[in-house]
């Protein structure tokens, strides 16, 4: 089973993760990693690497909240050791719930990046395109 890694820093990749719980319920193959203030770069590798080993040999998706950011650089330096693993930068909740609804336990690289694409809406225009239409 793919595992899925969110790691931000602060609690942005926590508060992702259990935002899609309650939207999708609990996935034990899902995880949320939070680098916070006074934490080393080291530590959270050590346990980046303690959560995935005992499943190293199986697929796993890395989602970042920015790229160049410790968690991305943690994340990037595991992802370049193990090839079965995908390492993402831009974490937002449509990405990550589009990746728990697959039944396939993984999603292309392609698919995962038109999830957080086709989730940026400008919904106010929307709202204003269909309130202007409904007053003609």
């Amino acid at each position: 089973m793919t595992q899925l890694v969110l790691l931000s820093h602060g609690d942005i990749a926590v508060a992702i993760r259990d935002a899609a719980f309650d939207i999708l319920g609990p996935r034990n193959n899902v995880h949320a990693l939070a680098l916070r203030v006074g934490d080393s770069p080291q530590s959270l590798a050590l346990t980046l690497h303690t959560l995935l080993s005992p499943s190293a040999d199986e697929p796993a998706v890395l989602m970042c909240d920015i790229a160049g950011g410790t968690p991305a650089n943690v994340a990037l330096k595991y992802g370049l050791q193990h090839p079965q693993t995908t390492v993402f930068a831009g974490l937002n909740l449509s990405m990550v719930l589009a990746c728990m609804q697959d039944n396939s336990s993984y999603l292309s690289a392609t698919d995962l990046l038109q999830a957080a694409h086709d989730g940026i809406i400008d919904i106010s225009a929307k709202a204003r395109n269909l309130t202007n239409r409904g007053q003609a």
